[in-house]
C-alpha cells in the first residue's frame, strides 16, 4: 500500500487532478462544508519515499467543476468551472517548471466557449 509522508489535502469533491511527470497536481473543489478551495497540492512519487507538499501559489482564488490538461509536459492549463459564485470561462495556466510554481491568467484571442462547469 502507498502511504505517502507529509499532510493530504483536505477531503473534497469536483477538484481537478493531473499528473506531470512523477507528480500528480490536485487543485481545487468543494470541501464538505461547500466551500470552494483554492489550494494547490503536489504527490510527489519521485523519491523512495512518496510525500504530500501543500505549494503555496497566487493563482486563480477558490474553484470548482474545472477542467485541467497538461501541455507539453509542463504547463496545466485550466478552463472553466465555477468561483462559488458563477460559471466561469476563465483560462489559466500553471507553469510547473518555474520555481515558485507560478500562475498566469490567459486572454485567448477569438471566441471562446461560455462560461461553463
Amino acid at each position: 500500500m502507498l502511504t505517502p509522508l507529509g499532510e493530504p489535502p483536505s477531503p473534497r469533491a469536483a477538484h481537478v487532478a493531473t499528473a506531470v511527470g512523477t507528480m500528480v497536481v490536485i487543485q481545487g473543489g468543494i470541501g464538505p462544508a461547500g466551500l470552494s478551495a483554492e489550494d494547490l497540492h503536489v504527490l510527489d512519487l519521485k523519491p523512495q519515499r512518496p510525500r504530500w507538499h501543500r505549494v503555496m501559489v497566487q493563482g486563480p482564488g477558490p474553484w470548482y467543476g474545472h477542467v485541467m490538461a497538461l501541455v507539453g509536459q509542463r504547463f496545466l492549463l485550466t478552463i472553466g468551472g465555477n468561483d462559488g459564485k458563477r460559471p466561469l470561462a476563465d483560462v489559466w495556466a500553471l507553469d510547473t517548471a518555474a520555481k515558485p510554481y507560478e500562475w498566469r491568467k490567459l486572454e485567448p484571442e477569438g471566441e471562446g466557449p461560455p462560461p461553463c462547469m
